[in-house]
């Protein structure tokens, strides 16, 4: 009787764990987020498949992003050159942050 009680708590703690990592938990960056910082706009736009675009007053750069805990690391090839960029974030409601390792941060809203 033990052995099946644990069984069925190892089960449904798999479940659960499967189910919040499929879903993303409650909170995601998925979608578009925009800041004006010194007349630059800055528009991520994080999609579910783990491809983006950032486009800085017009000109878009595609990349791609992994979330790990509170780090966003976004991979970007341009003009030959990859380069792979991690930052710390805060998501709330409507409010992403995203500081790079100068601990210079960039707050974006969602559109």
């Amino acid at each position: 009787m033990k052995t099946f009680k644990k069984m069925t708590t190892v089960i449904f703690a798999s479940v659960l764990l499967f189910t919040l990592v499929a879903c993303g938990g409650s909170k995601s960056v998925v979608g578009t987020w925009t800041s004006v910082e010194d007349d630059i706009v800055y528009t991520f736009v994080f999609e579910k498949d783990g491809t983006g675009s950032l486009d800085l007053s017009g000109v878009s750069v595609p990349f791609e992003y992994k979330v790990e805990d509170d780090t966003i690391t976004l991979t970007m090839t341009l003009l030959g050159t990859t380069e792979e960029d991690e930052y710390t974030y805060e998501l709330s409601d409507k409010t992403l942050k995203l500081t790079d390792d100068a601990n210079v941060t960039i707050e974006l809203t969602k559109q």
